[in-house]
């Protein structure tokens, strides 16, 4: 919408109004049918294959729902093909992992074929290997800020010359300040932790999963735009429990991985990545790089304070209770498990079978990496595998299939240009599902009363 080329003719653009007509006309007559329910609605939202499933093995394919979001068609529509495949053939490379494990029996064990571990394993694995193949840029960045002082002191105006312009910054700090922050901050977080009476190996494990979580969620929007990574259950309190067991925890560390739940329960919210789009942004549209960190700073000290102000305010009005349905209390989620632990009923002893699971996750993925760089097409991502073993890519997956066929064919059949051509049109199901739904959200605002929910659960 903004910029040159297609941006210009963007809002002209008759394939754009046409998607936006089919995304903002599906959406119009759900929000009427919710109010009016008289009025059949149309089965956009999530339709369930698991009751069509009753007998063994195929029941063990558990929770399978089908969606059809013009707004998950459209953006799934700019994702390369090889992780749009990825996606949708990974999550039923699990079911199928879960049926064959009912047909053996191998679900007797709790949690079998540990999926979340196998995740997590990949997780590790991708950041191992973008650990490894930036090695020399990691290396530069070093040289670069333990040496920059010096020819600082050389030139007089850090390296520039005496009454050269300095260009104007594209990076939000510069690379000595981002490396003291790492440190510092890490530094920070393993004292807080300490602080809280957590262990010392139980803190730097803590750190050492989280950190290079949130590093991975954020290349991953970085490099592809993938559409869902939510890692749901696959942080630290989980991990560190099941392969040390309880009984090697104080009650002091469960109840810090307690009160840390809302960090890691899941990474659908994480700011790290939303911060590099910002910068991002800012270098596209050459705007000063440390002015958008410093407004990235600001709107994050504000929203922290309004979020715990909010959320005060509503649970003393309403009640605690009213801010999640029945069965999705998130509070209620962390300190059940707490309970559990406590009364010896959960990670007892070390689970080996998770943490070979994690370790099947972690080699998987570095197969899969050595095939790409290998065979040029190799249709398998690792990143696929990876946020398809998680919740979000079943709302997903069907969108996902449907604009793997579009896009597929076509590029197959009409190149890039006709990618390029039929672009507005699903750029056109993106903004039509958002204005309408913006529309129901902004309704039920006014009118206190619920409305049509255009995406999720």
């Amino acid at each position: 919408m903004t910029e040159g080329g297609l941006g210009a003719s963007f809002f002209s653009n008759r394939l754009m109004w046409a998607g936006f007509a089919i995304a903002a006309g599906l959406n119009l007559w759900n929000g009427i049918a919710f109010l009016y329910p008289s009025l059949p609605s149309l089965p956009l939202g999530i339709t369930d294959l698991k009751p069509y499933f009753t007998t063994k093995p195929w029941s063990g394919i558990d929770w399978l729902p089908v969606t059809l979001y013009p707004l998950a068609i459209g953006l799934s529509y700019l994702l390369p093909l090889d992780l749009l495949f990825s996606c949708w053939f990974f999550l039923l490379f699990w079911k199928a992992q879960m049926v064959v494990s009912t047909a053996m029996a191998w679900d007797a064990t709790p949690d079998f074929p540990f999926i979340k571990e196998q995740g997590f394993g990949s997780i590790l694995g991708l950041f191992v290997f973008y650990l490894w193949t930036g090695r020399r840029y990691y290396r530069e960045i070093g040289r670069r800020v333990f040496s920059a002082g010096k020819r600082e002191a050389e030139s007089g105006q850090g390296g520039r010359q005496v009454g050269q312009k300095s260009p104007p910054p594209v990076e939000g700090l510069s690379e000595r300040a981002a490396l003291a922050g790492l440190i510092l901050g890490t530094l920070g977080l393993a004292a807080f932790c300490m602080a809280a009476g957590v262990a010392w190996w139980v803190a730097v494990g803590f750190l050492a999963i989280y950190l290079p979580t949130i590093l991975i969620v954020t290349r991953i929007r970085a490099e592809l735009g993938a559409p869902v990574h939510d890692f749901h259950f696959m942080g630290p309190d989980t991990m560190i429990p099941r392969a040390v067991s309880t009984s090697a925890l104080r009650q002091s560390d469960l109840a810090f991985f307690t009160f840390m739940f809302s960090l890691t329960r899941a990474h659908r919210s994480d700011t790290m990545p939303v911060g590099l789009e910002g910068l991002q942004m800012a270098r596209l549209r050459a705007l000063e790089a440390r002015r958008m960190f410093g407004a990235i700073m600001l709107a994050t000290v504000l929203g922290t304070l309004s979020a715990f102000w909010a959320f005060e305010h509503q649970a003393y009005v309403l009640g605690a209770a009213a801010k999640f349905n029945a069965g999705y209390n998130h509070a209620e989620q962390a300190f059940d498990r707490m309970n559990e632990w406590v009364g010896g009923t959960l990670d007892r002893r070390p689970n080996l079978p998770a943490v070979t699971a994690i370790g099947i996750g972690f080699l998987t993925t570095w197969v899969l990496l050595f095939f790409r760089l290998r065979y040029f097409g190799f249709p398998l991502h690792p990143i696929g595998y990876a946020i398809s073993s998680s919740w979000s890519i079943h709302l997903l997956w069907v969108p996902m299939l449907i604009a793997w066929t579009l896009k597929g064919l076509t590029m197959r059949y009409g190149g890039l240009r006709a990618y390029r051509r039929f672009l507005p049109f699903f750029l056109g199901l993106i903004l039509g599902d958002c204005v309408l739904g913006s529309f129901w959200g902004l309704m039920s605002l006014l009118l206190n009363m619920r409305t049509y929910n255009f995406f999720g659960g």
